[in-house]
């Protein structure tokens, strides 16, 4: 039986999840309301009896402390009642400040820096291999990764995402440009477009802020890195890795690759490329992650396919937790070696994994359908670092 030509885009949580914040959209602007904002080398899965133990000796917890690279910008953090929004001419507006001086400072920190950040001109990365690289040189890390020990697993709602992370006390890795419908929370002093480009999401680590700009709401082909200060470091242009080298014949429309996630540590540019549609429709090319020296743009690595569709990943010491999924596609978390971008475990879902979100040393992971977490170790001859 043939699949419509909107299935594959029906098939994405994301898109899913627009569609309905778009559908109560419609009924806020009638008065009924407005709308949510939408948001293991070896794997130990622990019976109850077992995950509420405390962790062995030859083990450790990852704490906050531990991965105070995971300490990013968030509305709570930054600006708690001031998040941004569009008013009607397209400028920022701060709501529910009071003050209306505030407001208009906020705005004009947010056009100075955009106006800057637009008149730098882009570097221009050249295409990538699309497949497995890592520059010669670049040396595995020593230690092994962590572990992961699934702790609980329970079914959703599906359109519950705001819920989900009210509930557990969670906040979203990063930030979000405001929406069609619906805010956003880019903290106050960044701008939410950058001339004709949008900010989508952003991410602040203890040294730099990454900005993911894009034309229109498909994905981002731009990212903006500023310093600690907020000042311009580099703005990369993506536009080359847009395409493989092979497409489905049909499949053009959909096979564009935008960058769906970006973070700078340790002056390395991390980011997640990939599109929308299934794998076979670029050959399996799809789903990168990719590591860019931040002075030189040059390539360190990229990892295997299939390895990152997921909202967002996470940099915890030496590896990079991500995941990937879709419909009628393997579903799994990936660790990855932070030196080298190669696999050093894989955990099998039973659906695509939509966000991460470290809390305490608890990785809470949600999935199209599901709700899982996981307690994350190491062994104690191997400690984490902070990544910056």
């Amino acid at each position: 039986m043939s699949m419509p030509p909107c299935a594959p885009l029906l098939a994405r949580p994301r898109f899913f999840q627009c569609w309905f914040a778009s559908c109560l959209g419609i009924f806020a602007l009638v008065g009924c309301g407005s709308p949510p904002t939408v948001e293991a080398p070896l794997v130990v899965t622990a019976s109850p009896n077992v995950a509420a133990q405390a962790p062995s000796t030859s083990t450790v917890l990852v704490t906050p402390s531990a991965v105070a690279s995971l300490a990013t910008s968030t509305p709570s953090s930054v600006a708690p009642d001031c998040p941004h929004h569009l008013n009607d001419v397209g400028a920022p507006e701060c709501a529910g400040a009071s003050d209306r001086e505030p407001k208009r400072h906020a705005a004009i920190l947010d056009k100075t820096l955009g106006e800057t950040l637009a008149s730098r001109t882009p570097r221009i990365l050249p295409s990538p291999p699309f497949a497995a690289f890592t520059r010669s040189g670049l040396a595995p890390t020593p230690s092994p990764p962590p572990r992961l020990v699934q702790l609980s697993k329970r079914r959703n709602g599906i359109t519950d995402t705001e819920a989900w992370f009210q509930s557990n006390g969670l906040v979203r890795h990063g930030f979000i440009g405001p929406r069609p419908v619906g805010g956003g929370d880019v903290p106050v002093g960044l701008p939410v477009r950058v001339d004709s480009w949008l900010v989508l999401w952003g991410h602040k680590s203890a040294l730099h802020t990454t900005l993911v700009l894009g034309r229109d709401w498909r994905g981002g082909q731009r990212v903006a890195v500023l310093d600690a200060a907020n000042r311009p470091s580099e703005v990369f242009d993506f536009a080359a890795w847009a395409r493989a080298s092979f497409t489905e014949p049909g499949a053009e429309p959909f096979v564009e690759q935008n960058v769906s996630w970006a973070e700078v540590h340790d002056d390395v540019l991390y980011v997640a490329t990939g599109h929308s549609t299934y794998a076979k429709s670029s050959g399996g090319k799809n789903a990168f992650v990719s590591a860019v020296d931040l002075r030189s743009g040059e390539l360190l690595w990229q990892s295997a396919s299939l390895v990152s569709n997921a909202e967002n990943f996470l940099v915890i010491g030496d590896w990079i937790l991500c995941g990937y999924g879709f419909t009628a596609e393997p579903d799994a978390l990936f660790v990855l070696d932070r030196a080298t971008g190669k696999t050093a475990a894989r955990v099998a879902l039973s659906s695509g994994p939509a966000q991460l979100v470290l809390k305490d040393g608890t990785l809470f992971v949600r999935t199209y359908d599901h709700d899982l977490t996981f307690r994350i170790q190491l062994p104690v001859e191997a400690p984490l670092h902070e990544g910056r």
